[in-house]
C-alpha cells in the first residue's frame, strides 16, 4: 500500500511540473498572432542572419529555449530567447518579447562583432528586459 501512495505522490508531482512547463518558441508560433507578430518583426532583416529566418519553422535549425512571463512596465509580457546553433548563445542569440497574445512583438539581435539591433521600436523597460535575457 506505501508503495503505491508514493508512485502515485511522484505521478502527481511529474504531472504537475509537465503542466507547469513554459512554451518554446516553435511551440508559440503555431499561435496565428505569434506567428505574424514575429514575421513582421523579422521582414527588415530579410536573410541577414540565416538562423532568424528559422525561428518562423516549426522545426527550424536554431537553439530554442523555454519561455517565461515578464513583467515590464506593470504590463505583462511573454519573453523567449534563441540562439544560431553551433555557436555559444553569448556570441549570436536573439530575444523576442510577445504580449500576452502574442498580436505585438520586439526584439533584440545580438552577435559579436556587429551592432546590436533592437526590433519593433521597444521602450527602455523592454530593452533592459531584453538585454538582460541575452547576458
Amino acid at each position: 500500500m506505501r508503495r503505491l501512495i508514493v508512485v502515485a505522490m511522484g505521478l502527481s508531482l511529474f504531472m504537475g511540473s509537465a503542466r507547469a512547463a513554459e512554451p518554446y518558441l516553435y511551440e508559440l508560433i503555431k499561435q496565428p498572432a505569434y506567428r505574424t507578430s514575429l514575421a513582421a518583426l523579422l521582414r527588415p532583416l530579410g536573410e541577414r542572419d540565416g538562423y532568424l529566418v528559422e525561428v518562423l519553422k516549426e522545426k527550424g535549425n536554431y537553439l530554442a529555449f523555454p519561455s517565461r512571463q515578464v513583467t515590464v512596465d506593470g504590463q505583462p509580457y511573454r519573453l523567449v530567447t534563441a540562439c544560431e546553433p553551433r555557436m555559444d548563445c553569448t556570441e549570436s542569440g536573439s530575444a523576442f518579447l510577445f504580449t500576452p497574445a502574442g498580436d505585438r512583438a520586439w526584439a533584440l539581435v545580438y552577435r559579436t562583432g556587429m551592432p546590436e539591433t533592437y526590433l519593433g521600436a521597444p521602450s527602455d523597460g523592454q530593452k533592459l528586459v531584453l538585454d538582460g535575457a541575452l547576458r
